[in-house]
């Protein structure tokens, strides 16, 4: 071989396959942002459950001490569009809180339950 030439190790990808590369990258950072996006939903959803069984306890503790104002306090801590009921029977106070949750293919009814015995 002569000065200044060379002997390549690879040779040039085939017109063809220019970008693929580009492609790959753009596909597995849409795919990437698919799965987090999921993740997050499924975070949201877990997040509001929890909530849910906060407000419930909550509730049917103070509505079992026969105190409205906290009742009604424990109430406005749910999440927006959260229907809470109350049922006192036998000397038990029983709360439902429901929320319907929108998710990407439909919706979602959450729903969490507490139990107290009235004093």
């Amino acid at each position: 071989m002569g000065v200044g030439s060379r002997k390549r190790l690879h040779p040039a990808a085939p017109r063809s396959e220019r970008g693929m590369v580009t492609v790959e990258l753009a596909v597995a950072s849409l795919g990437a942002t698919v799965v987090l996006m999921l993740l997050a939903g499924v975070l949201h959803v877990v997040v509001l459950q929890m909530r849910l069984g906060d407000v419930a306890a909550e509730t049917a503790r103070q509505a079992a001490r026969d105190d409205a104002v906290a009742v009604e306090r424990a109430r406005r801590g749910a999440p927006d569009g959260t229907v809470v009921t109350i049922d006192e029977r036998a000397g038990q106070v029983h709360v439902r809180a429901e929320l319907p949750a929108p998710i990407p293919v439909g919706e979602l009814t959450l729903s969490a339950d507490a139990w107290v015995v009235a004093e």
